[in-house]
Parts: C-alpha cells; structure tokens; sequence
C-alpha cells in the first residue's frame, strides 16, 4: 500500500506533523499522509501563506483547485478570504476561469473580509470581475458594507474604509446601485448596524442616505427594523428628517419600531421625536421673535401717541 503513495504525500505529512514518514509507512499513518494532500490541507496552506507546499500539493493533486474543504470552501474563496495574492495568482494561472463560482465572483469575499491588495489582485487578472453581481444583484460595495461593524476598533474602522474608497475609486457608481429589494449599500450598512460604513458612505455622496427601496423604506427604516440603536443615532445625526419619513404604507421608522417590537429602537426614536419637536418649537420661536418685536415697538407707539393726545385734549 505504501508503494503506491507518491514521495511527495510523505514530505507533506513531515511537513504538516513535523514528523518524517518517507520510507515507513504503517497503517495508522495512512490517514495523516491523505490529509496532508487532501483539500483541507491546502486550505491551511492558503490560510498560513505557505505557497511552496501549496504549489506542490497541487502538483501532485491539480484536481484539488475545483474541491471543497471542511468548510465547503474551494481554494480561490480561501485565497479571497484571508487575501493571499500570492495563492490567487498561482490559482488564475493553472485554471483562469476558478475566480468565481455559482454566480460570485470571489472578489467581493475580498472586499467584505476588507482585503484590499486582493481586490486589486482581482481586478487586474479580470477587470470585468467588479461589475459582477451576485444572484440578489449586489456588487463587491455591498458586501463590504453588509459586514458586522460592533467589533470595529482602529485599524479594522481604517481598513474597512480603505477598502470602500478603493472598490469606490474602482467604480463610482457602486454606492448609488441598488440590489433586487433595491437597497443600497446604505441600506447594507444600516441592517448590519454598522455606523463606521454608515459615515463613510455619507461622505462620499451625501444623497445616498435619502434613496429609497422598492417599499420606500430609508436606511433609517432598516436600521429601525433590526434595533441598531446606534445607526439609528448616526442616520439622525446625518439627516434628522429620516425618523418622520413614511415608506409606501405609511410606515414611519418608529413604526417598524413597533411592529417588531424592538423596545430598544422604539425608546430611542420615541426620544430623537421629543428632541426634534423641542428643536421646532425653538426654530418657531426664534422665527416670530422679530415679528412680535416689531408688533411691540409698533403698539407701543400708537398707545404712547395715544396717551398724549388724551393728555392734551
């Protein structure tokens, strides 16, 4: 049985368990030896950027570049995933039509994992890879703003932004298109709660937090119907008029509050209503001040004329 297994399964095991098998193979190492030339094993070269082995796993196995891992991950999608150009580039040159699969292009896994070098990576072997969609109609912008943003601290904050201004440099239009629901990456931002996105994409075009889906539902409506209480803060903060806005049935975002019963949501859009109706109340007042002084100073004058046309007559 041993005779019929290559050199190369040996090194590898000796490779991956730090033990040498060349020359020796008894039966309960067999297993290892499979392994170390298995699909999970070039994954974890992929993940430990160890491209020698990688490139002779797949010289001893070349139909591992279509098979899936543990996770049911091909290569390229590992590759995209922690952003090996070294990986993506070896894997295009054997098979160039690996650099999507089922309608994904696997450049947008590199921009929602914010791997910045692999999406220029991407675009160089295949520029038409970035006006790819997948099958709910999102480009590359929307998976990288649909990823969860609670976690953001400093450099993730810094690479997620990195990341959107390159995707935005690469295409201008990506954070206005919308997907089949017709939401935005705006839209993306605020389900996820990801209020760092939220920001960025504002100040790159200052209309997106405005646009509307196919239900007439704002970011504002997303962010309300999942209870992120902080997109909610940052979409006011951006654009105060968003919690009166009404979609196609007349759902206010406090509304959709109410509907999914997120008390959280509700209690902060109940006092962002309370806050802005105090703002209105001063934005009148101040308004009719110098109309009311003018109407003061005016019957002032006519009663002091008043008194001393009385006083002399």
């Amino acid at each position: 049985m041993a005779s019929n297994i290559p050199p190369l399964a040996f090194l590898a095991a000796e490779k991956l368990n730090g033990h040498s098998y060349y020359g020796k193979c008894p039966n309960e190492c067999l297993d290892i030896i499979r392994y170390a030339t298995s699909s999970n094993a070039l994954s974890e070269t992929i993940e430990r950027n160890d491209i020698r082995w990688f490139k002779k796993i797949l010289e001893f196995k070349p139909e591992l570049i279509y098979l899936r891992d543990r996770n049911g991950q091909v290569p390229m999608y590992v590759a995209a995933e922690v952003g090996n150009v070294a990986a993506i580039r070896y894997l295009h040159l054997l098979q160039p039509y690996c650099i999507s699969s089922n309608g994904i292009a696997f450049l947008t896994i590199a921009a929602e994992k914010c791997r910045i070098e692999a999406i220029r990576t991407f675009y160089e072997l295949s520029p038409d890879l970035i006006d790819q969609r997948d099958v709910c109609d999102r480009n590359p912008m929307h998976y990288a703003a649909s990823h969860q943003g609670y976690y953001y601290v400093g450099n993730e904050k810094r690479k997620r932004k990195r990341t959107i201004q390159a995707l935005h440099e690469l295409n201008h239009n990506f954070i206005t298109m919308q997907d089949m629901r017709g939401e935005t990456p705006m839209h993306m931002a605020a389900k996820y709660g990801n209020e760092t996105v939220i920001r960025i994409l504002h100040n790159l075009n200052f209309n997106l937090i405005t646009m509307l889906d196919r239900e007439g539902n704002t970011p504002m409506h997303t962010a309300a119907s999942r209870c992120h209480v902080e997109a909610i803060t940052v979409l006011h903060e951006l654009d105060s008029s968003l919690i009166f806005r009404n979609n196609i049935l007349g759902f206010t975002p406090r509304d959709f509050a109410k509907v999914y019963e997120h008390e959280k949501a509700i209690i902060e859009i109940t006092k962002l209503h309370q806050m802005e109706r105090k703002k209105a109340l001063i934005r009148t007042i101040i308004y009719i001040l110098p109309y009311v002084a003018v109407i003061s100073s005016v019957a002032i004058g006519c009663f002091l004329k008043f008194c001393r046309n009385d006083k002399y007559s």
